[in-house]
Order: structure tokens, then C-alpha cells, then sequence
């Protein structure tokens, strides 16, 4: 791509779809991160613990800072290769979202809300 300008901006926009009030430098931000990459990373992980993570867990265990991690879920979610499965206190005490990688062969993607097959 070429380099964003505000001349560009509706390219920027179609191609990193972000909030309306988004900076050029957001989208040329966005143009430099392997979002791919970093979803296989959280998918391995997950995949090594079959209990499920939470996303504080995720980053710790990938050496990933959270705000890296957590952009990551929801589109592995809609790509139905992680669901949620309840939630277990962080080291706030909070509670947080368990994470769990979807079986890639011989199961279909389930969520919190309907029973595993």
C-alpha cells in the first residue's frame, strides 16, 4: 500500500477497518503488525493448554504484552478456532474470560453457551 495520507484515507480505512476517529498514523500502525502470526502464536498456546487461558495467561505465556493478545481472540473467535469457556479470577482477582483453542479435526466449534460434541 501506499504510504497513507489523508489524500488516502479512504484506502487506509477499507483496508484496516478501524474506528471512524482513527488517526492516518493508526492505519500505518496496523500496516506493520502480522496479525496472522500473532493469531498462530495465541492458537499454539492455547493448543498447549487444554484447561484454557485467560487472556492475561495468553500474554504471559507468549511473552506478548496483553494489548497484543487480547486484539487477537475475537477475530480467532469469528474464525470459529477459539470459544469461550467460562471464566476464572485473574491476578486482579477479576474475573476473566477463559479462552480454549477449538479441536481442529473430528469436532465442530462449540461456544460457553451450547455442549461440547
Amino acid at each position: 500500500m501506499e504510504e497513507a495520507t489523508l489524500f488516502h484515507w479512504g484506502e487506509a480505512q477499507a483496508q484496516y477497518p478501524a474506528r471512524r476517529g482513527d488517526p492516518v498514523t493508526s492505519f500505518l500502525a496496523a500496516e506493520r503488525v502480522n496479525a496472522s502470526q500473532l493469531e498462530e502464536t495465541v492458537l499454539q498456546v492455547l493448543g498447549a493448554h487444554p484447561q484454557g487461558l485467560t487472556t492475561e495467561q495468553i500474554a504471559a505465556a507468549t511473552g506478548l504484552s496483553l494489548v497484543t493478545v487480547s486484539p487477537r481472540l475475537k477475530p480467532l473467535e469469528r474464525k470459529q478456532l477459539v470459544f469461550r469457556d467460562g471464566a476464572r479470577a485473574n491476578a486482579s482477582g477479576r474475573q476473566a474470560v477463559v479462552w480454549k483453542a477449538a479441536l481442529r479435526t473430528g469436532q465442530e466449534f462449540t461456544d460457553s453457551n451450547s455442549s461440547r460434541c
